[in-house]
């Protein structure tokens, strides 16, 4: 898993284009990913799961429930396979949409 990013990471380094940029454009697609991965966990509840994140008297609450349910999952190894999954789809995709080495060092 991380060769795709480091790959990501070579790609955007290549663009003609501030460090500035490349900063943000890097960083901005961390955050895509992590939202990526939170919300694929989300789809794998249970209803019941998920009605008692929804019920949470507080936003900590809520996301101590989650949270608890993630670490409970990370023990499985069929989670693990399901994670790696998603986070290598998506890293295929945005490594796809990046322009490649030689068009950016004409």
């Amino acid at each position: 898993m991380d060769d795709l990013l480091q790959q990501y990471r070579q790609r955007i380094d290549a663009l003609a284009i501030s460090e500035e940029n490349k900063k943000h454009i890097f960083d901005n697609f961390i955050s895509e990913i992590q939202f990526k991965l939170v919300n694929s966990f989300f789809d794998t509840l249970t209803d019941k799961q998920k009605k008692d994140i929804a019920e949470a008297s507080t936003d900590e609450e809520a996301m101590k429930i989650y949270f608890d349910l993630m670490n409970q999952s990370i023990e499985i190894p069929e989670f693990l396979q399901f994670i790696e999954q998603i986070y290598t789809e998506a890293m295929t995709k945005a490594l796809s949409e990046l322009p490649s080495p030689t068009a950016t060092s004409q």
